[in-house]
């Protein structure tokens, strides 16, 4: 491969802002700063609120900068017309289809989760290159297949954590959705196939990685113009390879990470906007750094907060937003936006290669003008955009002001007007109302209460199911009409837990005990002895299998009586 021109420049925006923007430097210090500060307990305080804050001004972005690159401009709409219109309306076709088919959900959310690592791998491994091309470094083929094996034996480990007997995405960068409709489908592979693809990975990674290494230092000449693309490769094992070798080899359990995925995530859509913006640039951006990103912004919330809008189960969804549309949304973007990169960020691509490669400005196409979308359905799309991003804002806010910190310090009756307010824009929680519920009904159990208080209880689990149905809800609410003494209802509430979850515990104990109440020791085995297969430590359960015995020598010692008082003379 011939090099790049030795005149080209170096550096995207600069050493420092490229090492700690572009390169993963930045990650790299949260490793080292995030687990101290978060053990402050102001800092830690304000995490959730700054996760999505950033979230919302990175991640939201860095899907709006694809939608720009393709959308924006006629010539592109027409040069990737099999992408951005067939492809793209099959693909929410599935997200429609996926909302009323649950397993086509879940085989969505799979798809997104498994897919994730392959699409952060792939945007390391084209910088990497970039970097050692800009620098006038030639790139053997043998050592460009060498750098690229060790990137995708890296995505076969994190493969491996997923799929294998483990099956954990702990190292795939999704968010922390309640999954409790839709479910991650592991492939399940042995524990011997996973065994040797570990070897195999393990052996694959270090040789490709010393192999390129020598290869490409020795067409460098010093190790500090491989600096960049080495810290890239360093990013990419830090997110990725470390960890899931640890995973795999009980390092590390439960996706425990060095630091939470969602900052990878945020450290990858930083890196995005870093090159996208750069290319916009060089691409005949006129806009300045600022509007570039505010269009962006705009973008990039409009596909994510208007369709939430539109299939809230107010309007066309049949899921709440917290307990199955969220993370199937999620994941319909991500696929769109996935599809969408691997066609327009190729550097043996004109364009890209002039852009990135050689820091030629693109040129423009004959006829001039940029074909941008223009007049009332611009000016429509942008208020669209711009109401949308209005709706985030909006749902961040409440969430952590109205309904996570109120939570925490008690204030109920803010916690409810914040989760009602929250219905408007269809991002209403059942599990806030779960957890309002639960809340007082501690209060209750300590003060005592009268029915009309209890009934107040009940009215929130009632609100959670009727926003999602969910075991714990189902439970709550069957809790409550025993302490009423309406045993039926209990046992009925009980069933209707079990039927969503067949291993919720705590419904198995209370139904059995509920049996036991009724005089029917027979009834209450079956669930007491599943309740103490699934939780064989816990003392509630024994504590009722030990009244459930009792029940049943109350119950032989009466019939031993009655039949010794038939049998005398």
């Amino acid at each position: 491969m011939t090099a790049a021109s030795p005149t080209a420049q170096r550096w995207i925006y600069g050493p420092l802002p490229d090492l700690l923007l572009g390169c993963g430097g930045i990650y790299l210090l949260l490793l080292l700063a995030l687990p101290a500060l978060l053990g402050v307990p102001a800092v830690a305080a304000w995490q959730p609120f700054a996760v999505a804050l950033l979230g919302l001004l990175t991640n939201i972005p860095h899907y709006g900068a694809t939608l720009l690159r393709v959308y924006e401009r006629s010539q592109d709409r027409r040069r990737y017309l099999l992408f951005s219109v067939y492809l793209t309306a099959l693909l929410w076709a599935l997200f429609v289809g996926g909302l009323h088919v649950l397993w086509l959900g879940s085989l969505l959310v799979t798809l997104y989760i498994t897919w994730s690592p392959w699409h952060f791998a792939g945007q390391n491994y084209g910088l990497a290159l970039m970097f050692l091309r800009r620098r006038g470094i030639a790139v053997e083929p043998l050592a460009k297949r060498l750098l690229y094996a060790s990137f995708v034996v890296s995505y076969g480990l994190t493969f491996l954590t997923m799929h294998g007997p483990a099956r954990s995405f702990g190292v795939a960068p999704v968010p922390s959705f309640s999954r409790e409709v839709f479910d991650f489908l592991p492939l399940g592979l042995p524990v011997g196939l996973a065994r040797i693809g570990l070897v195999i990975c393990g052996l694959g990674y270090a040789g490709a990685l010393l192999g390129a290494a020598g290869l490409l230092l020795r067409r460098a000449g010093s190790v500090r113009e491989l600096g960049p693309s080495a810290l890239l490769v360093s990013t990419q094992a830090v997110w990725f390879s470390v960890p899931a070798w640890l995973q795999l080899t009980g390092g590390v359990g439960g996706g425990r990470l060095f630091v939470s995925t969602t900052w990878i995530a945020i450290s990858h859509s930083v890196q995005y906007l870093w090159i996208s913006s750069y290319y916009a640039r060089r691409a005949g951006e006129e806009a300045p750094l600022p509007q570039y990103l505010g269009k962006t912004l705009l973008a990039g919330v409009a596909i994510t907060a208007l369709p939430a809008l539109l299939f809230a189960p107010q309007l066309l969804g049949p899921l709440s937003y917290q307990a199955g549309l969220a993370i199937l949304l999620f994941a319909v973007v991500n696929l769109h936006h996935f599809m969408l990169d691997g066609v327009i960020w190729r550097l043996r691509d004109g364009p890209v290669a002039r852009v990135l490669l050689r820091s030629a400005a693109e040129p423009a196409e004959p006829g001039g003008g940029g074909g941008r979308t223009g007049g009332w359905l611009g000016r429509a799309v942008w208020a669209a955009a711009a109401i949308a991003l209005c709706v985030d804002l909006f749902g961040i806010w409440e969430m952590e002001f109205g309904v996570r910190r109120p939570l925490e310090r008690g204030d109920l009756v803010r916690a409810e007007s914040a989760n009602q307010a929250l219905g408007w824009i269809g991002r209403e929680s059942h599990a806030v109302e779960q957890n309002i519920a639960v809340l007082l009904a501690r209060r209750l159990e300590t003060s005592g209460g009268t029915p009309a208080q209890w009934a107040v209880v009940r009215r929130h689990f009632e609100r959670s199911l009727a926003i999602q149905p969910s075991a714990e809800a189902w439970f709550g609410l069957g809790t409550v009409d025993r302490k009423l003494g309406d045993t039926q209802d209990a046992l009925h509430c009980y069933e209707r837990a079990l039927a969503l979850d067949p291993r919720h515990v705590p419904s198995l104990r209370l139904a059995g005990e509920t049996w036991l109440d009724l005089g029917r020791a027979d009834r209450a085995r079956e669930p007491l002895e599943r309740a103490h297969e699934l939780a064989p430590e816990d003392p509630a359960v024994h504590q009722a299998l030990l009244r459930l015995a009792q029940a049943e020598q109350r119950t032989s010692a009466a019939a031993s009586g009655l039949g010794s008082g038939a049998a005398a003379p």
